[in-house]
């Protein structure tokens, strides 16, 4: 019994590592199409391509390409929505100048790219994944320079 409990514990904390990797693959998507200029209905999006977290929608995060140009996610702009798997949540995002939020827009500006963390050249965020029962979390790291990575 004790053996099984510590292979679900294991599992599911790799299924967290995963999944933060996932997401770091995900934004490095978004950073790599602004920097190919890849198109989006047939033109390359103005404000370039982003990812978008919040703590609201938890069991989701989504791809963009900023098609107003405004460093930010709009629900009318162009994505994808990219699904945590069954028991894994955004816990919280936390921003250098701005402490804890709700909502995170990280956008990349062609041809560079330039990084914009909610529209700005914040230092970096964390956004914090958890599973479920609560017992393990996972950090990523985005920073200004457009480097990203799970940090723990």
């Amino acid at each position: 019994g004790l053996f099984l409990a510590n292979y679900h514990s294991t599992n599911k904390r790799s299924e967290l590592r995963m999944t933060a990797q996932k997401a770091v693959s995900d934004i490095r998507l978004a950073q790599n199409n602004s920097l190919g200029s890849v198109e989006f209905d047939d033109s390359a999006p103005l404000g370039g391509w982003g990812a978008y977290f919040t703590t609201t929608a938890p069991d989701y995060y989504i791809i963009f390409a900023d098609i107003n140009k405004n460093k930010y996610y709009d629900v009318t702009e162009k994505d994808k929505q990219i699904d945590l798997p069954p028991g894994i949540k955004i816990n919280s995002i936390y921003s250098d100048k701005t402490g804890e939020q709700t909502h995170l827009s990280i956008t990349f500006l062609p041809p560079d790219p330039v990084t914009y963390i909610n529209g700005a050249d914040d230092d970096k965020v964390l956004i914090k994944l958890i599973e479920s029962a609560g017992n393990s979390t996972t950090t990523i790291e985005v920073n200004f320079f457009g480097l990203v990575d799970v940090v723990n």
